[in-house]
């Protein structure tokens, strides 16, 4: 009886460590498995919206949106090629990273989407890809956060940083394209026109549009004078600074 005890124990024995040499591994191969698709899914949040990106795991063809109306912020560092010519090239990267990053946690805070940063300049889009009655005035609350941290940098002769911003309202298209380093970007008159009012601005202020200034100025008590800029392949347009 003592003999067979022994067999079995040594059976189960044999059975439990088999389990765990080949359990183990493949346990602890599944744990990485799920982090690293929960990291893979956290990098793609980071470069897109939500929902685009649930859709783009699913959908093998280009994804595009009609956005029927949306408000676009851009904004510029203003003077900064000739700061960047006057620095090294660590020191062009760290203000850039430390200020676009403080603009990341603001833009996150306000519920917008950062579209993507060239060179010294900052694309926001409120209203893609899920439509939203504020669209115009949550951009134009945010650009004054902006400001004050751009206030906060300095450029190499200590002076606090200062940008020029610009808001448009309309339609625009949204999607994404392309098969490699893709991502989630918005065309349309509306993109540029908020491009040209950015580089028409002055620093420290916000230059809008006919439209954004008419969705806004009863939420903020706004009485702007009108003035008329003339635009490129648009002649003249009707803006305000404020």
């Amino acid at each position: 009886a003592i003999q067979a005890l022994t067999k079995n124990v040594v059976a189960i024995s044999n059975m439990i460590g088999a389990l765990l040499i080949l359990g183990l591994p493949m346990g602890l191969y599944s744990k990485f498995l799920v982090e690293e698709r929960e990291r893979s899914e956290r990098l793609l949040h980071n470069i897109m919206p939500k929902e685009i990106a649930d859709r783009l795991k699913g959908e093998r063809k280009s994804i595009a949106l009609d956005n029927p109306d949306v408000s676009v912020l851009m904004a510029d560092i203003v003077n900064f090629t000739a700061y960047s010519e006057k620095v090294s090239a660590d020191e062009v990267v760290a203000l850039l990273d430390g200020m676009f990053s403080r603009f990341d946690d603001v833009v996150d805070e306000y519920g917008v989407e950062k579209i993507k940063t060239i060179g010294d300049s900052y694309m926001i889009v409120a209203g893609v890809p899920t439509h939203r009655e504020d669209h115009a005035t949550v951009l134009y609350r945010l650009s004054s956060e902006l400001h004050k941290i751009a206030n906060e940098f300095r450029d190499n002769q200590g002076n606090p940083i200062k940008l020029r911003i610009g808001i448009n309202s309309g339609p625009a298209v949204s999607g994404v394209i392309g098969k490699s380093k893709f991502a989630f970007d918005v065309w349309g008159d509306t993109i540029n026109t908020a491009a040209r009012l950015e580089s028409l601005g002055e620093p420290g202020k916000v230059h809008i549009s006919e439209r954004t200034y008419q969705l806004i100025k009863e939420k903020f008590g706004l009485n702007l004078t009108q003035s008329e800029i003339t635009m490129k392949g648009k002649g003249k347009v009707k803006t305000y600074l404020v």
